[in-house]
C-alpha cells in the first residue's frame, strides 16, 4: 500500500497519494516497524509538500517507534534537527543532533554544522567553538562557519584566537573588503598598531578604505605610529576627494595633525 503511495507521489498525484495516506493513517497497523514506516512515509510527503509541521510530528513518531534500520534513524534525526533549527528552535535542534551523533560512529559533515550553529544561536560559544573547529576541515573553505568561529571568539573576549581567523579568512577571500578591515579594527583593539597599520595600508592599495570611518581610524593609526604628516597627508586628500565631510571636526583634526606635524603654516 505504501508503495502504491509512492507511485503516486513519483507520478506527481498528490492529492491521490495525500487521501490513500489520510485512510492508512485513520487506522494505522499494529506492528510497530509497519507503523513506522506509514509515518515515515506521511512525514516525507508534507515535508515535501512543505506542511513543515505535519512534518516534524509524523517523523518524530517514526523515530520514537524505534523500530527503523539504523541508516534511516539517523536520517529521521537529522531530518527532525533541521526542522527544529528552521523553526528557531535551537535547544531542540541540540537534542536530536545529538542524538545522531551518539548513534553514528562517522557522523556526517554537515551534522557538525548545524550542531555548531544551534550552540552559536544559543549563546553557548565555548560550544560552539568546540564543534565548529572539528567542522572546518571536513568542508571547502564556508564562510558561514568562520564567521560563526570567528563571531564565537570575539563573544568569549578572546581577541587574539578571533584575529587568528579573520587572519585565515583574509587569505583564503582577499577579496572581502569587511574581513579586512575587521581585522584593522581589531587589531587597534588590541592596541596591536603595527599590525592594523599593516592591514591598511594593504587596504588603501586595494581602495577599500572608501567610507569616512575607514579614513578616520585609518589617519588614528597613523597618528598612534607618530606619523602625524602622512596622517594629515591622508585626510586632506580624502577632504579633497569627499569621501570626508568638510566640517569643523574633521578640519580641527586635520589642524591637530599638522600641528603634531609640525607644519604650523598647513595647520
Amino acid at each position: 500500500r505504501l508503495e502504491n503511495i509512492e507511485a503516486l507521489i513519483a507520478e506527481n498525484k498528490l492529492t491521490d497519494a495525500e487521501a490513500k495516506i489520510k485512510v492508512m493513517l485513520a487506522e494505522p497497523p499494529s506492528r510497530p516497524t509497519d507503523k513506522a514506516y506509514l509515518f515515515y512515509t506521511a512525514g516525507m510527503f508534507y515535508l515535501q509538500r512543505s506542511s513543515y509541521d505535519k512534518a516534524k510530528k509524523y517523523i518524530l513518531d517514526a523515530y520514537t517507534l524505534e523500530a527503523m534500520p539504523e541508516k534511516t534513524t539517523l536520517y529521521l534525526l537529522q531530518t527532525l534537527a533541521g526542522l527544529s533549527m528552521q523553526k528557531e528552535k535551537f535547544s531542540e535542534a541540540v537534542k536530536y543532533y545529538k542524538a545522531y551523533m551518539e548513534r553514528s560512529i562517522e557522523p556526517d559533515k554537515n551534522i557538525y554544522l548545524g550542531l555548531g550553529a544551534a550552540y552559536f544561536y544559543l549563546k553557548q560559544y565555548h560550544n560552539s567553538i568546540k564543534v565548529l573547529n572539528k567542522a572546518i576541515n571536513q568542508f571547502e573553505p564556508k564562510k558561514s562557519i568562520y564567521l560563526m568561529l570567528f563571531s564565537s571568539h570575539y563573544e568569549l573576549k578572546q581577541l587574539k584566537s578571533a584575529t587568528n581567523v579573520l587572519e585565515k579568512m583574509i587569505k583564503i577571500w582577499t577579496d572581502e573588503k569587511r574581513y579586512w578591515l575587521q581585522l584593522a579594527s581589531l587589531y587597534i583593539e588590541r592596541k596591536k598598531y603595527n599590525k592594523s597599520l599593516e592591514i591598511m595600508q594593504i587596504a588603501m592599495t586595494k581602495n577599500y578604505l572608501l567610507k569616512e570611518r575607514d579614513i578616520l581610524q585609518y589617519t588614528y593609526v597613523l597618528y598612534e605610529k607618530n606619523l602625524p604628516f602622512k596622517a594629515a597627508k591622508v585626510l586632506k586628500e580624502a577632504i579633497i576627494q569627499g569621501i570626508v565631510e568638510k566640517n569643523q571636526k574633521n578640519y580641527e583634526l586635520l589642524s591637530t595633525m599638522y600641528q603634531e606635524a609640525k607644519e604650523r603654516l598647513e595647520a
